[in-house]
């Protein structure tokens, strides 16, 4: 009579790393907030995949001697400053840079029903979207059904890219925000790389079991 093993090694393998990251992508991402400007008298133009993105600041220009960037230009001069990332400052320009913007498209999330949503925008299973949840007004953000609120505050039109990066305007409290997914790429947790890293043993045993096994009648 032939034994022979119920589960194979490269099943039990592939279980292990279908485990792994099932746990990882459950969770919810994280995001860094910045307030970039406390006046609706800026708009934002637009995001790259990268987390790039300009801002028109043309109508703080004032008076007959404006300056951009600190640098003088002449009236009615248009002006933009743009963020790339990894720069603490913002580089300013009198024509809009040259970024491939990916900004989304609007959308009306459906986050579930203890949500109210007003508006909001969508790119590659990405969200963001203003509304109400209960008592409290404010803007979610995150990956399909794994929402994290951003701030409380509204949600008066933006861009979302799809990293999940978004630029978008508070109108509640009249300021342009940032919002850096700091998780679109994550590492998995050392838990996961020892799960991992048992399932490769165990599978490489079973090989070696598997190379020298004699079946006996």
């Amino acid at each position: 009579m032939l034994c022979r093993n119920r589960i194979s090694p490269a099943a039990l393998f592939t279980a292990l790393v279908l485990a792994v990251a099932a746990s990882s992508s459950a969770l919810a991402d994280s995001y860094d907030v910045k307030t970039v400007a406390f006046s609706q008298s800026e708009s934002f133009v637009g995001i790259d995949a990268s987390g790039n993105f300009t801002v028109n600041i043309t109508n703080t220009l004032y008076g007959m001697h404006p300056t951009c960037g600190g640098v003088a230009v002449s009236p009615f001069s248009q002006c933009f400053e743009t963020y790339y990332t990894g720069q603490t400052n913002p580089v300013f320009s009198t024509s809009a840079p040259s970024l491939i913007y990916d900004n989304g498209y609007a959308c009306t999330p459906s986050p579930g029903g203890q949500y109210d949503v007003f508006s909001g925008r969508c790119n590659e299973g990405f969200e963001i979207f203003g509304g109400e949840s209960g008592s409290t007004r404010g803007v979610w953000i995150g990956p399909d059904q794994t929402f994290s609120l951003l701030l409380t505050g509204s949600f008066d039109g933006g861009f979302i890219n799809s990293n999940g990066d978004a630029i978008f305007i508070d109108g509640l409290d009249d300021t342009l925000v940032f919002a850096d997914n700091v998780t679109t790429n994550p590492i998995p947790e050392p838990a996961s790389w020892l799960l991992l890293g048992t399932g490769a043993i165990i599978f490489a045993g079973a090989l070696r079991r598997k190379a020298s096994r004699r079946y006996t009648l």
